[in-house]
């Protein structure tokens, strides 16, 4: 069993293979207070990552329940449930469920050469199905895809959002 700490939240790895662990550091031109207000639109998210194909979230705050359809650069989607368990000035912790189990938090601050750091730290494990799967058997190829989820993140929110 692997166990991961974020902030308040635990990973434990019990699931079908050792979970993807992701450290990334953005760095963008606005300063910490315009990415943050950004990250508040959530109605904009689905314009922003062309992965997500369903998105039903009302608020970036702490409580609430975003569900998402994923679709990885893989033959199939992935069901996912995001349980935003603290939200500050600049930190999001999340707790994620479903096709994919595990933590994440994002963190915006002030970069000392200008602009923002925005920090990405996820634990996550697939849970079941043909995820799973390929997890197990090729694990190689599910970071790849977990690695281009994220990158399509990272430049749809350079190139819509800010």
């Amino acid at each position: 069993m692997c166990r991961r700490t974020l902030g308040r939240l635990t990973a434990t790895g019990d699931g079908p293979g050792v979970p993807i662990r992701t450290e990334r550091t953005v760095r963008v031109e606005a300063p910490p207070e315009e990415v943050w207000a950004v990250l508040h639109r959530v109605g904009d998210y689905p314009s922003w990552w062309r992965w997500l194909r369903r998105f039903d979230a009302r608020a970036l705050a702490v409580g609430e329940r975003w569900r998402c359809t994923i679709r990885p650069p893989l033959p199939w989607t992935l069901q996912v449930d995001v349980l935003l368990v603290a939200v500050a000035d600049g930190r999001v912790d999340a707790a994620v469920s479903g096709d994919v189990t595990g933590v994440a938090s994002v963190t915006v601050e002030a970069d000392p050469a200008g602009g923002s750091r925005i920090l990405l730290d996820a634990t996550l494990d697939a849970a079941g199905g043909a995820t799973a799967l390929l997890h197990r058997v090729a694990p190689g190829a599910s970071r790849w895809a977990h690695d281009r989820v994220v990158d399509a993140a990272v430049t749809g929110f350079r190139r819509r959002a800010l």
